[in-house]
Order: C-alpha cells, then structure tokens, then sequence
C-alpha cells in the first residue's frame, strides 16, 4: 500500500488532505482536469486524485521493469521524490513530491537492470 497526500499548483498541501507517518508520498491533486458526464471535463481535487497520478506512475515502472516487486516500486517512489515540507520525510507530504521521470530513470541506474554487454570472440 502506498498512502498518498494531495498538493495544489504551489506545491502547498490541499486542505482536505490527510496527515500522518503513514503518508508515503505527495502528486498533484487541486483543480485536476477530469473527464465528466456528457462526454465533458470539469476540475476536481482530492487525494483520489493525487493517487490516481502515484498509480500511473507505479504503472510505468512496471511497464519499464516487468516483474519489479512492489517493495522496489516504493523504493523507487520514495528515494526519488522532491522533499516538500520539513527537511526529509514528515507527517504532511510523506517522502515529497512525487517524480515519475526520476522513478523510471532510477530503475535504469541500479545495477540489477543494466544492459548486459554482448560478447563475441569474432570465430
């Protein structure tokens, strides 16, 4: 499970967002452009919302890794998101701002996933 708190535009929390040390990380979640009924958008806001952006994101690390466990997708997650708040991890925005670039691109750094050379003796 990973736990998600909404921010607005300012990077500031939303104010309807919940707080406590189970709040993993934080994604944009203020006047968020949503389909609607008819076939329109209208704005929302809500930690729904902001979770649905931390689901999109754990979707492209998988898509990156298949196979990548569900602690190494938090891994991921959480070492590379942008610290909001109080220095470090806190009660409000959990580890920061979460960094969909920053999570695939960390999975391409760590030595389990990089390219094996192909070697050949020209025989």
């Amino acid at each position: 499970m990973i736990a998600v708190t909404a921010t607005d535009a300012d990077d500031k929390l939303f104010a309807q967002s919940n707080c406590g040390n189970y709040i993993a990380v934080a994604a944009p979640g203020v006047d968020i452009v949503a389909p609607a009924a008819s076939g329109t958008y209208q704005f929302t806001s809500g930690t729904s919302v902001a979770a649905a952006q931390v689901s999109g994101i754990a979707a492209l690390l998988l898509d990156a890794k298949p196979g990548l466990s569900p602690q190494a997708a938090r891994k991921a997650l959480l070492s590379t998101a942008r610290d909001l708040g109080p220095k470090g991890r806190d009660d409000q925005f959990g580890a920061g701002l979460a960094d969909a670039y920053g999570a695939v691109r960390s999975l391409a750094a760590s030595p389990a996933s990089a390219p094996v050379a192909s070697v050949s003796t020209g025989r």
